[in-house]
């Protein structure tokens, strides 16, 4: 396998623990159960969602800078629910486009 494509994958890995770091840190910090997806988005701040997603970016072992211009190209094309779905695709095997242009977008950043 080349060496791009490790990178490529190791990369996309640790966008889709941010997103889902960014639900658990979310779901972690509410008084009560809620039933759906959207609720959980709309009972937490963006500030909060940015904070799980970078923390999980960086636990996997990506650079802050990268993770926070990650979050940042994500949600200023996503919607948290949007981005939920793109790390479901993620593990089930799929690589939406708009990691590509992310990564692109974020590659300065990557220590390669």
């Amino acid at each position: 396998m080349k060496t791009s494509n490790i990178i490529l994958i190791i990369i996309v890995g640790i966008i889709a623990v941010g997103i889902i770091s960014s639900l658990s840190l979310a779901n972690n910090r509410m008084d009560r159960k809620l039933n759906t997806v959207d609720s959980v988005f709309d009972s937490i701040s963006q500030n909060d969602f940015k904070e799980g997603f970078v923390e999980g970016c960086m636990e996997e072992g990506a650079d802050r800078d990268y993770c926070v211009c990650a979050f940042d190209y994500m949600d200023s094309r996503t919607t948290n629910s949007e981005m939920l779905d793109i790390a479901l695709e993620i593990e089930a095997g799929n690589m939406p486009d708009i990691l590509f242009d992310m990564l692109a977008a974020c590659i300065e950043y990557l220590d390669l």
